[in-house]
């Protein structure tokens, strides 16, 4: 919903929809993004349980590369609590690379 995308407040997304109709864009109209559905996915996690659950980060995902890859989607989603939550991660798993 709107409501889950401009919980973040400066994001991406709660950008876009705050300004759409500076882009022409009627409310409820759709805003295409060309971005990883899959780690979209865990972005949209994160944005629910976002602010009380503001440390929310799937226990599963101990990956370097998809952690590195979803930091990248953090960056462009403009979601620093994000990137600094994924950060943590990887500090976590170089220092137990058991985790992995």
């Amino acid at each position: 919903t709107e409501a889950v995308l401009t919980k973040v407040r400066g994001s991406f997304l709660d950008l876009q929809l705050r300004h759409r109709e500076d882009m022409s864009k009627p409310e409820g109209a759709d805003i295409a993004i060309n971005r990883d559905s899959t780690l979209f996915a865990h972005v949209l996690a994160f944005m629910r349980a976002y602010p009380d659950g503001h440390g929310m980060l799937e226990p599963s995902l101990v990956d370097a590369d998809t952690l590195g890859a979803l930091h990248a989607e953090a960056g462009f989603y403009l979601l620093p609590p994000l990137s600094r939550l994924i950060e943590s991660r990887l500090a976590l798993l170089a220092y137990q690379p058991n985790l992995a």
